[in-house]
């Protein structure tokens, strides 16, 4: 009868260790973990410039900064925002033209090594007058592409070659 007992002592703790370890990880797969954040991230995927972003007075303030050691470039900007806000742009100079098949916003003027384009303004339409803001939930990206030329010295873009360097 003792041998018993002690078999029954064994399967119990070997029988503890079992329900430890899977309650342990089911516990690991039922943890959910809660990130929040605000602000904004400027992503580097080339390094013809710089996209600068400034809210001011409930508008979205967008330039680009050409790199001193890049070659001319056209730019062009797009904005993200949730489905439910819709965008409205401006700019004072009339350098920023709104695509025709798409959504971008193309600078008009070569950019040359050095320069920076003139603001493109993003405002959220109905934005409530009272309201303070010092952010917007909307992302911008730029891309550029470099100046090519025809053979007789006419500059053209080619936005399938969107410059990574």
């Amino acid at each position: 009868m003792k041998k018993n007992i002690k078999y029954i002592i064994v399967f119990i703790i070997f029988v503890s260790i079992i329900l430890i370890i899977i309650k342990n990880k089911a516990y690991a797969n039922t943890t959910i973990p809660t990130v929040s954040a605000s602000g904004g991230y400027t992503i580097l995927l080339g390094v013809n410039g710089i996209l600068e972003e400034n809210v001011i007075n409930k508008e979205k303030h967008v330039s680009f900064a050409m790199n001193i050691d890049s070659e001319p470039c056209y730019v062009r900007i797009k904005a993200f925002a949730p489905s439910s806000i819709k965008l409205l742009y401006s700019d004072a100079t009339g350098r920023w033209e709104k695509g025709e098949n798409d959504d971008y916003y193309y600078y008009s003027s070569i950019l040359n090594p050095g320069e920076v384009t003139e603001d493109l303004l993003i405002a959220i339409e109905n934005m409530p007058e009272d309201e303070i803001i010092d952010e917007f939930n909307i992302a911008v990206i730029s891309e550029t592409t470099e100046v090519r030329y025809n053979p007789d010295g006419t500059p053209y873009y080619n936005w399938e070659y969107v410059s990574n360097k």
